[in-house]
């Protein structure tokens, strides 16, 4: 199986095949079928048990099937790291996902959890749901954060 993804470091100011190798490297992986990705943004790569998984520009782009079969040291978020989430703590776009990796936790299932109060948080905005007073919402919510976590 031959290679699906490459990056460019920032040697070419003025974009990709502009000068120097990649002029004719990025052009070459696009004609062969690569998905040539700028470093401009992170690109965050994790190997662990038989999967690599690639995220650039802040969002899961694929996952892959690998000989790695070593367990990870990330884990799901806690509710206290979603709420830091939500207070821009980690950050936005690939800052966040860098800056949760190199804390430990998983990218995509913050992600979903954050997403998930949000949906939730616009329902109740939107009149779609009624929990009733403030109090009683704020609790959903906190219920929400605390779905599977201990």
């Amino acid at each position: 199986m031959g290679a699906k993804f490459c990056w460019y470091n920032d040697l070419e100011p003025k974009g990709v095949g502009t000068n120097g190798f990649t002029q004719y490297g990025a052009r070459r992986c696009k004609q062969a079928g690569i998905t040539v990705l700028d470093s401009f943004s992170d690109i965050n790569i994790i190997a662990m048990k038989k999967k690599v998984y690639i995220y650039h520009n802040a969002k899961q782009l694929t996952t892959y099937a690998c000989s790695y079969g070593g367990e990870t040291k990330l884990k799901n978020p806690s509710v206290t790291i979603v709420r830091n989430v939500f207070m821009n703590k980690y950050g936005a776009g690939d800052t966040r996902v860098t800056n949760l990796i190199r804390a430990g936790y998983y990218p995509k299932a913050t992600n979903d959890k954050v997403s998930t109060v949000i949906n939730t948080a616009k329902k109740i905005i939107n009149g779609q749901v009624n929990y009733g007073t403030n109090e009683a919402r704020l609790k959903k919510i906190d219920s929400l954060l605390g779905t599977g976590y201990g």
